[in-house]
């Protein structure tokens, strides 16, 4: 009986460390999906090298193995932190010189704005002097002075003014272009250039309430796991780009295409179920062909085995249950 003792919690510990590895590995793999996206190029690194600490954890045969990953993982946590730091205090000092800029242009035209009022006042002060003049001669003279010198004034007034406008609306456009620039990236997935999930969520949500017909195309990887393990991160992101790009190639640029989950990609078509099914009898084919990769100068030819659904919106159905039941045929998908 002590033996079978001793063999059943060998066994029950043995499942509990298959149970904390997997566990380990699964927050390694949250932690590069969840990655708070400040800038494309520090995010994708920072996914990359969590998902080949992941492989490295999935081919573990050591209780060292493990603890040699734990020092690599704060370390990498701790870089991309000060790195996204620093990127971000990059980000405030632009939009902080650019607002300085605007308020020293401000105050030039309120400066200006005062020069030329004295001036006015001392004009218009000359003109008061000139009503007790006796002599026309004098006071001729004296009001073609005064009308010459306010006429000067006033153009050099819309000159300086003009100079200001166009300054400020320079400015204007330069912050203009830096915030658009933000949400376009803020808006992307920095790996595959889709839409993410909460941008694509949001323009379907603007279409449902359309009178056109909608459907979602669900394009799903069913081995990218066994993918990305194999071959790691890096090459397994690239075939899911190139995936993206074949989508966008089949649909057109204009169409809206989003990164559902890791291995997932959703479109929206504005056509009836059943003509979403005749545009995606040639994609089937375009996806379904090999991936030609490249790796530190290394050619690797990857197969994704890729599902496609498709969930139609019904006239009973608000944004959410039309979201939900994409979601629910997703998850069902092999």
């Amino acid at each position: 009986m002590s033996l079978l003792k001793h063999v059943s919690d060998l066994d029950r510990l043995d499942s509990i460390q298959k149970a904390a590895l997997a566990g380990y590995t699964a927050a390694i793999d949250c932690m590069a999906q969840y990655a708070v996206d400040v800038d494309p190029s520090l995010t994708e690194k920072h996914r990359e090298r969590l998902g080949m600490l992941a492989v490295r954890l999935r081919g573990a045969r050591s209780s060292e193995t493990l603890l040699e990953t734990q020092p690599v993982l704060r370390s990498e946590l701790h870089d991309y932190h000060d790195k996204c730091g620093i990127h971000l205090t990059g980000l405030r000092q632009e939009f902080t010189s650019a607002l300085v800029s605007l308020q020293e242009v401000m105050s030039s035209f309120c400066s200006s704005g005062k020069d030329q009022e004295k001036h006015l006042k001392e004009e218009l002060s000359t003109l008061e002097t000139l009503v007790d003049v006796g002599d026309p001669d004098v006071l001729r003279r004296g009001v073609q002075s005064a009308v010459s010198a306010i006429a000067e004034c006033l153009e050099q007034m819309k000159r300086e003014n003009d100079i200001v406008t166009a300054q400020f609306r320079d400015e204007m456009r330069t912050m203009q272009l830096r915030m658009e620039a933000a949400e376009a990236s803020a808006a992307l997935d920095p790996c595959t250039g889709a839409l993410k999930r909460s941008e694509f969520e949001t323009r379907v949500r603007k279409v449902v309430h359309g009178d056109v017909p909608v459907c979602l195309l669900i394009v799903k990887t069913g081995n990218f796991r066994d993918v990305r393990s194999r071959h790691g991160q890096h090459l397994a992101v690239e075939a899911l780009s190139a995936l993206c790009r074949r989508i966008r190639e089949e649909f057109g640029e204009k169409v809206d295409i989003g990164r559902w989950s890791d291995d997932t990609f959703m479109v929206t078509l504005l056509s009836t179920k059943q003509d979403a099914l005749k545009r995606t009898r040639d994609l089937s084919n375009r996806v379904s062909s090999p991936y030609s990769c490249v790796e530190e100068g290394h050619r690797y030819t990857l197969h994704l085995k890729i599902n496609i659904g498709i969930a139609d919106l019904h006239a009973s159905e608000d944004s959410d249950r039309f979201l939900a039941k994409a979601d629910s045929f997703h998850q069902s998908m092999a």
